[in-house]
């Protein structure tokens, strides 16, 4: 694999970007911790949530030891040929924040003000966790759009509240009806961004 990539930049200015390698499995950072070594010049871009240090993989540990050993990143440095970094903790957004990506989620102007305070308090701000809320809540019909405007149909306190986004989105596929759950299922397994339908159908004849 690495010999493939290799092959494929040909020694260009490269930016390799992985996202949520918090969920990434050992060949994958064994891959990794080679393309740091081997292919350059390239800039690496990781994104990933918060872990334990006592649940970190082993090679993560060893790419974030020789992270921290890399001087500061400062601007042209990479065009030196030299190693460096640059650490960046994101954090969720405010309330007001979570408040427009409601109101926009939604296609509505005004939104109670105790939906982004409680959304936001149990999301920390999470943009998708956020999004998926809103659209839960709308779905249980706990708030419900009149024109420009959400409105509350029912207390807050009323609704379950899902212990993490996982569950939440789970709790969204269990309400479709039995054949739509069946496509999502069969779709997911569908190993590209995009499919046709008559690969769906297919794949749906055959199971």
């Amino acid at each position: 694999m690495l010999l493939v990539l290799s092959a494929k930049l040909g020694g260009s200015h490269t930016t390799l970007v992985l996202e949520n390698v918090h969920d990434m499995d050992s060949p994958s950072w064994r891959l990794l911790r080679l393309a740091l070594v081997q292919l350059k010049p390239m800039m690496v871009l990781l994104t990933m949530r918060p872990i334990k240090e006592e649940h970190k993989h082993h090679q993560l540990r060893e790419i974030e030891a020789g992270i921290e050993r890399a001087p500061p990143w400062v601007g042209g440095r990479s065009m030196l040929g030299e190693r460096a970094r640059h650490k960046m903790k994101l954090g969720g957004l405010a309330e007001a924040e979570v408040g427009q990506l409601i109101a926009n989620t939604l296609g509505v102007v005004h939104v109670p003000a105790a939906v982004p305070r409680l959304i936001c308090e149990k999301t920390q701000g999470v943009p998708f966790w956020v999004i998926e809320f809103a659209l839960t809540m709308r779905d249980e019909e706990v708030l419900f759009v009149e024109r420009d405007a959400c409105v509350l149909a029912k207390p807050l306190a009323e609704m379950e509240i899902p212990s993490s986004v996982t569950a939440l989105i789970t709790s969204r596929m269990d309400r479709l009806p039995n054949t739509q759950q069946l496509i999502m299922k069969v779709a997911s397994v569908v190993n590209a961004p995009t499919f046709e339908r008559q690969m769906v159908l297919y794949l749906m004849q055959v199971s």
